[in-house]
């Protein structure tokens, strides 16, 4: 199961952003949609053997609005296991303020 962020541009009311959600929750191997219009987002979970990225940017477009994929790379979006010891960037070994 996979989620992605992907950013929808050109929705301008209720209806759009629930249209579009309705027809992601149709794409084969979609668990769940959530489309936020003040933000311009559609968070999707997937099943990546079954679709991919491209196929919910696609469907996107078919519904006529623009998708420009993913929001932010995977890499950004990843948090550390519990308990391990990765450090994101050097502001990892600060100490948080008070």
């Amino acid at each position: 199961m996979k989620k992605v962020i992907l950013e929808v541009c050109d929705m301008l009311s209720v209806l759009d952003f629930l249209g579009v959600e309705k027809q992601l929750k149709r794409v084969p191997g979609v668990h769940a949609a959530t489309v936020n219009i003040a933000s311009n987002t559609a968070v999707v979970e997937y099943d990546e053997t079954i679709t991919d990225v491209e196929a919910l940017r696609a469907k996107t477009i078919e519904c006529g609005f623009d998708c420009r994929g993913e929001v932010m790379p995977k890499y950004i979006c990843k948090t550390p296991e519990p308990g391990g010891a990765q450090e994101i960037g050097q502001d990892a070994k600060k100490t948080p303020r008070r």
